[in-house]
């Protein structure tokens, strides 16, 4: 349920657009309303996400957007004036806790935000909260380019751009003939000395001819894009106007599969710095949203298997539950009993009867305390839920 980085910004846009009469007259309001009343009642049965960015409008002033996205697309909840105030994760974390908390707290699954560091602090205090139940989710677009960023640092990888950029200039500000063709001969004999150069080096690099840069600017280039290519396929994917969150897991595991493939296919320079950059933004985007949506998700059914069996190119449906292990034990073991029995037994009624047996343990006091330890994590509870729960 990430919003793409286009709807983010139509609905920026769609907040700066001027109001008038006739677009705030009761009965556009009312036609609004209708148009995304589906949307709103989405929520209760599917749940939704909230995403915020933060710009600065026309007018100079610092805005806050919160988008609410659900399975039928994203609206814009609110454009907040900041009021220049700084955006600490303090303040963030205030103001976003302010539209969950409109939005219906039973309903928000997720928080969506870039990778500054005021955004994740700002996520991490709201996981934390305990009125709240909610997931912090980095953007997945912004985390892959992020990683973008971390290859074109390398050396090899900034020359190669460089040349590239320097051929894409040149050829759009000559508007010459293809190298290949007498003409461009012709120009080059009647050009200045400048010209001329810059236009040897472009046929050098075009044609792939020996020369000082040639040989190892075409090689880096089809090593460049064997790399890039599967990150593209990645960033394609998340910045879709369709739900991606259950798909967001096996899309990231495949990109690193590909890319190690790529390095060794094509004896790819500085491999290490390459894979530890794609393991660490991995493990910055990678939620155990990611996992139990991907466990629910009927396409990926294939994928999994229980502890033991072979899993090769398969994701051990064990490996998913300990992402929930900030939970209460006795959580745990729902939630891993309940799946397993659907998921893999494909047998409800046993899944059913399971989970009652644990909260009719739970309610009875049969249970240990070591089972009711948490740190925070998937469900929060107050005492007065659970002393509801068991009248």
């Amino acid at each position: 349920m990430e919003p793409s980085p286009t709807r983010q910004r139509a609905s920026r846009n769609a907040s700066q657009e001027v109001v008038t009469k006739e677009m705030i007259d009761d009965t556009a309001l009312q036609r609004l309303d209708n148009e995304l009343a589906p949307m709103r009642a989405e929520r209760a049965s599917y749940g939704c996400s909230v995403s915020f960015n933060g710009y600065t409008d026309e007018s100079g002033r610092s805005m806050l957007n919160a988008t609410v996205t659900t399975p039928s697309g994203s609206m814009l909840e609110s454009a907040m004036d900041t009021d220049n105030n700084k955006q600490t994760s303090v303040y963030l974390k205030e103001r976003l806790k302010t539209v969950i908390m409109r939005v219906g707290v039973e309903d928000v699954v997720a928080v969506f935000s870039d990778n500054a560091a005021n955004c994740v602090a700002a996520g991490k205090m709201l996981e934390e909260d305990e009125e709240l139940r909610v997931f912090s989710i980095p953007c997945g677009s912004d985390t892959l380019y992020l990683l973008l960023e971390d290859i074109g640092k390398l050396v090899w990888v900034a020359r190669t751009i460089t040349l590239t950029k320097g051929l894409v200039h040149f050829v759009r500000a000559q508007l010459a003939a293809m190298v290949s063709d007498p003409r461009w001969a012709e120009w080059q004999a009647a050009a200045d000395r400048t010209t001329k150069e810059a236009a040897e080096k472009i046929k050098d690099l075009v044609l792939g001819q020996a020369g000082k840069h040639s040989a190892t600017w075409l090689l880096h280039v089809r090593q460049l894009v064997s790399i890039m290519e599967p990150i593209r396929v990645g960033l394609r994917m998340m910045d879709s106007s369709q739900p991606t969150i259950s798909k967001v897991w096996f899309a990231v595991k495949r990109m690193e599969q590909d890319i190690k493939a790529a390095i060794v296919e094509h004896n790819i320079p500085d491999a290490d710095q390459i894979l530890e950059a794609v393991q660490r933004r991995t493990n910055m985007l990678l939620r155990p949203l990611h996992g139990a949506a991907a466990l629910l998700d009927p396409e990926y059914r294939q994928h999994f298997t229980m502890r033991g069996e072979s899993s090769a190119g398969r994701l051990d449906f064990q490996a998913v539950l300990p992402d929930f292990k900030k939970s209460a034990p006795i959580v745990q073991q729902v939630l891993g009993g309940a799946l397993r029995r659907i998921l893999m037994d494909q047998d409800i009624p046993a899944a059913t009867a399971f989970a009652q047996e644990q909260i009719q343990r739970l309610l009875s006091g049969q249970v240990q305390l070591w089972e009711l330890v948490m740190t925070g994590g998937l469900w929060r509870i107050t005492g007065s839920q659970v002393a509801q729960a068991a009248l």
